[in-house]
């Protein structure tokens, strides 16, 4: 969901992979990676001496050899504990070199157990359990190592191997997968409790209700958050409501960044108070006393309510969203639970129906309705300039590349391509170097007809060229679906199961938008999912149907009337 994080842990991950990380065990006396106090019980004070006897038994595995159960049973069962984990550690390194990941894993997955999860042998663990797709193994040993921080007091730590086990899917599979871990938060809780200063503010004389927005994404590119949040600040009732836009980054920091800048001067010119934070850029290994200052700083503000934009998009903010820095908390579920929906947050709004569904909070449906740009604003994108023909038509998708993986999609989509020789299929947001395998689901006729775009900023532009846009499959698209409606291009997609518990990478938001049955298909069935799609292209009377079916849904769609229910429970939540 966001890159920012994700390239956040890489950084880090890539930071635990040295060199010497596959060297034979050093002294682990004392020895500390990211805070985590790892020192042996005992003393130890040298690596322990095995001998000339284990260390040819080591080369030769390393040069191929078939571990020997019976000959390495004498080391296996060494009595001290330490000599143990040594030697599942060094048979773990000597298999992994020479590519016997199965027994690789069972010796790093003992040595793991033996030692109690000490960062020191993380990193052989991290290319063993990738190479062997054990992701649910990583996130276990991040959990654990991030829980021990935790206890420790190392908020830096807790913080910073959380957000790995987080987004450990997102790092080794390229897949949206989050979920909530009471552990994990129950952690964060604590770390937080000693620093809560419990504010109460002061009645405002003019009786308003200060509710300050902490934004997500001011410095990403095309934030749909942003969006969102600009959306909300600008439309509030200014005689009812006083609206204070926090910003996590420092006033450098948005300098920086050429959207930032954009951002900033819009928040200004709605006329809210903007508050950047002033520690912000402070030096790695003092995440801590940022988060510390910057609470402090919304303290002072003297809000009613601190509304998040994505409470648990990274734990640096769920941690800020503990310490409480206002008397009530709203969180704004705009995804799934896993990263939106804080369990003690004091109320939630949610713009969809099944992200609320599984949301562990109280939580209030609201359909914001914010459509893209008219036609008549919007400049429509010509073909020539994405280098398709002029009497070519288009099939469009959006999203990002987490959306593009799914065989079946691609293959009906070749399909389409091959039965429709003037059909394009343009792809916004996904690069092809990004779609594993796309050579063997795309026919090689058919392929010089797709088109990927990349990221994008101007998607209401892009729109405008297609004909029919696509949902993507198995996860949706929600703001890609509105704009499409509302510049009347039909929209055709799979249906949402709600029966099922919400799951990031398989699931829609389009029975929120998209009212014309006859556009809607049974979750899967691509028979269906291609008839549809053949029928738009074919008969022109359908699609003009449809296209009339989709912008009358959006004609209407004015966000006002959400923001005021919004504000209805802003004024609840406050108890006014």
């Amino acid at each position: 969901m966001i890159p920012n994080v994700v390239r956040k842990a890489k950084r880090f991950v890539n930071g635990l992979l040295a060199p010497e990380s596959n060297s034979a065990l050093p002294n682990i006396a004392g020895e500390e990676l990211f805070g985590v106090n790892v020192a042996a019980d005992g003393n130890v004070d040298e690596r322990p001496i095995l001998g000339l006897e284990f260390d040819l038994l080591v080369a030769e595995i390393e040069q191929g050899a078939k571990p020997d159960a019976q000959a390495l049973l004498p080391f296996l069962c060494e009595e001290l504990l330490e000599n143990r984990i040594e030697v599942n550690f060094r048979l773990a390194q000597a298999c992994f070199k020479s590519f016997n990941l199965a027994d690789a894993k069972t010796f790093i997955d003992r040595t793991w157990r033996l030692c109690g999860g000490r960062p020191l042998f993380l990193p052989l663990l991290l290319q063993i359990y990738s190479k062997t797709g054990n992701v649910d193994g990583i996130r276990s040993a991040y959990k654990t190592l991030g829980m021990k921080a935790a206890d420790a007091g190392n908020i830096e730590g807790a913080i910073g191997y959380f957000d790995l086990w987080h987004y450990a899917a997102m790092t080794y599979l390229r897949e949206d997968r989050y979920e909530l871990d009471g552990d994990i938060l129950a952690a964060l809780e604590r770390l937080a409790a000693p620093h809560r200063s419990a504010p109460s503010p002061k009645r405002n004389k003019s009786g308003k209700i200060r509710v300050g927005y902490l934004l997500r994404g001011v410095i990403e590119l095309n934030s749909v958050l942003l969006k969102i949040s600009h959306v909300l600040i600008g439309l509030h009732d200014k005689e009812q409501f006083e609206i204070v836009a926090i910003v996590p980054e420092t006033a450098e920091q948005i300098e920086r960044s050429p959207q930032g800048k954009d951002h900033l001067e819009r928040l200004k010119a709605s006329g809210c108070e903007v508050l950047c934070s002033n520690f912000a850029d402070m030096p790695q290994g003092q995440m801590a006393q940022s988060l510390l200052g910057l609470t402090r700083q919304i303290e002072a503000a003297n809000l009613d309510i601190l509304v998040t934009s994505a409470c648990l998009v990274d734990f640096a903010t769920c941690f800020l969203t503990a310490l409480k820095p206002a008397p009530k908390i709203v969180g704004l579920i705009q995804g799934p639970p896993g990263q939106f929906a804080h369990p003690a947050l004091d109320w939630s709004i949610a713009w969809s129906r099944h992200p609320l569904m599984d949301s562990p909070c109280n939580s209030t449906l609201v359909e914001l309705k914010m459509t893209g740009k008219s036609p008549e604003v919007a400049e429509p994108v010509t073909k020539q300039e994405l280098q398709v023909p002029d009497g070519a038509r288009v099939l469009m998708s959006s999203g990002r590349f987490a959306k593009f993986k799914d065989r079946q999609q691609w293959r009906a989509i070749g399909e389409i391509l091959q039965d429709h020789v003037d059909l394009y299929f343009v792809v916004v947001g996904a690069l092809a170097e990004q779609i594993a395998d796309f050579d063997s689901m795309v026919p090689s006729a058919v392929r010089e007809r797709v088109k990927f775009l990349g990221w994008r900023t101007d998607f209401s532009r892009l729109v405008t060229m297609a004909d029919v846009l696509l949902d993507t499959y198995p996860s949706g698209g929600g703001q890609v679906i509105v704009e499409a409606m509302a510049q009347g291009v039909p929209v055709v997609a799979h249906r949402n199961d709600f029966l099922k518990e919400f799951s990031q990478t398989s699931w829609s938001p389009v029975e929120d938008f998209v009212t014309d049955s006859n556009l809607l298909v049974k979750r899967g069935d691509f028979e269906a999912l291609k008839k549809t799609i053949h029928e738009l292209l074919n008969d022109d009377a359908a699609w003009q149907r449809a296209s009339s079916s989709c912008k009358q849904s959006m004609a209407g769609a004015n966000p006002l009337e959400g923001l005021r229910q919004c504000e209805e429970v802003y004024k609840m939540v406050a108890g006014r």
